[in-house]
């Protein structure tokens, strides 16, 4: 840490947001640190957070998170099952709140009928993947982020070395499956589903990730994302 302090310390200018003044350094510099250091670039973020050099394009976040906050983010991975309508939502804001790594999982492309509500289709991306094509916008939203997309169905490998997972799926079986590879590695799930005016949400910590089974028990009929609520 102390090599890459030495480096951005160089580049450091004063920012204001509001009453409050902070030093920051631009995505340029903790770049150029990165490949000089043979280091990736949200280590080098987080480090430098850790002793108050703000990465510029988080200035803003701190009204809402602290220092060391910002930092935890930087170094964390987040795994998002599911890029579709409510998935391209979560990576696309997770990739600008500075999550250093972002694991994209979906087996699908693209569709037409993807247009209405999925934020990262396009004219150019119909018949893409959408775990690829996610994969390629995050890299331009956030320099900063590593991103990994793999198109298959989520399997207990994509877990590894995973911080926090994200439920963004669109069937019940793979959901209590994901649920079940975060019991199993003592992960907390964050689940959403989404269909026309209708939504839930809720997270689960490590030993209760089982109540998603209850959630979506047979008794209790479809999940929502299988529910024609149109009337």
């Amino acid at each position: 840490m102390k090599e890459v302090i030495e480096l951005l310390v160089k580049h450091v200018r004063p920012f204001k947001v509001g009453s409050r003044e902070y030093t920051v350094v631009d995505d340029c510099v903790i770049l150029e640190v990165a490949r000089d250091l043979a280091l990736p670039p949200w280590k080098v973020a987080g480090d430098g957070l850790e002793e108050g050099i703000v990465p510029l394009r988080y200035a803003k976040n701190l009204g809402a998170l602290s220092t060391w906050e910002q930092a935890r983010i930087c170094r964390s991975c987040m795994l998002i099952c599911g890029c579709g309508g409510l998935g391209g939502v979560i990576v696309h804001l997770a990739a600008r709140l500075g999550f250093g790594r972002l694991v994209c999982v979906d087996p699908d492309k693209f569709v037409p009928s993807n247009a209405n509500r999925q934020w990262f289709y396009f004219s150019f991306t119909d018949g893409k993947s959408k775990a690829r094509s996610v994969a390629e916008f995050v890299e331009n939203i956030n320099p900063l982020v590593a991103v990994n997309c793999m198109e298959s169905r989520v399997s207990s490998d994509h877990l590894k070395g995973v911080d926090v997972v994200i439920d963004a799926l669109d069937n019940v079986p793979d959901r209590v499956e994901l649920a079940r590879f975060c019991e199993t590695r003592r992960l907390p799930l964050i689940h959403g589903a989404v269909r026309g005016w209708w939504g839930q949400v809720c997270t689960l910590i490590s030993e209760h990730v089982r109540i998603m089974s209850e959630i979506y028990s047979e008794s209790r009929g479809s999940g929502l994302e299988e529910v024609d609520n149109s009337c």
